[in-house]
């Protein structure tokens, strides 16, 4: 695991106007299933809890979500900071969220595409 810091900084001076911006960026990469599944398969905690990929994704999600959970929560109190977290296992939940489908929409879009054609028919016909 790492962490690599990217700080930008502008500022602007334009007829008394005064423009100033910083921004902090953490990259912290983790391992991959296989990788951490590996590099635990030959420790004596992870011997009698069969220990396996899916196992080793499952804890890297919950891993992800737990820290994205915290970071969101943080406060800075001394500054009118943002803090955003996000990571990949974020992703994939908004995509899953936004991805299901409501039979009550699905119904609904139906109606109304039906109801759409029919009054463009009696419009092109009348």
């Amino acid at each position: 695991m790492y962490i690599r810091w990217k700080s930008y900084h502008f500022e602007q001076n334009y007829q008394t106007i005064h423009y100033r911006g910083e921004a902090l960026q953490s990259i912290i990469q983790l391992m991959a299933e296989k990788e951490m599944y590996q590099y635990w398969s030959e420790n004596y905690k992870t011997h009698n809890i069969g220990w396996s990929v899916d196992k080793a994704k499952a804890v890297l999600e919950a891993w992800q979500r737990k820290f994205t959970q915290v970071v969101n929560n943080a406060q800075n109190g001394t500054k009118g900071d943002d803090i955003y977290g996000f990571s990949s296992v974020s992703l994939a939940d908004i995509m899953q969220k936004f991805s299901s489908l409501s039979p009550t929409r699905v119904a609904l879009g139906y109606v109304l595409m039906v109801r759409q054609y029919s009054t463009y028919i009696q419009v092109i016909c009348f």
